[in-house]
């Protein structure tokens, strides 16, 4: 199972006035963090933990990657983030669902 969609930061998001000015970039813990929130959407889960996460080129202010979500064979997510050009980031996550008590 793959889903996948896209991510773009605007130039004016907060993170992005420090990460540089006249070249803003997107720092990688925000482009990860956004990662997390759109996976537990997406798989309707929590991630419990980060295998790996490597960032192999920056992600500009207003330039959009495409988010890929796999589930590997031992249950983790394989996440992948890519412009047109170029891979930016890769990770494996572990997510786990939290059932939900009933309300009586």
């Amino acid at each position: 199972m793959t889903d996948s969609s896209v991510i773009a930061f605007p130039a004016d998001h907060p993170a992005l006035a420090g990460h540089f000015p006249d070249n803003p970039l997107v720092p990688g813990a925000v482009l990860l963090d956004h990662v997390i929130a759109v996976v537990a959407e997406c798989e309707g889960c929590r991630v419990s933990g980060i295998r790996s996460a490597k960032f192999l080129r920056p992600l500009r202010a207003g330039e959009s990657c495409r988010l890929q979500i796999g589930r590997r064979a031992d249950g983790a997510l394989k996440i992948t983030c890519s412009t047109d050009a170029a891979k930016v980031m890769t990770a494996i996550l572990e997510c786990t669902t939290e059932k939900r008590a009933a309300r009586e």
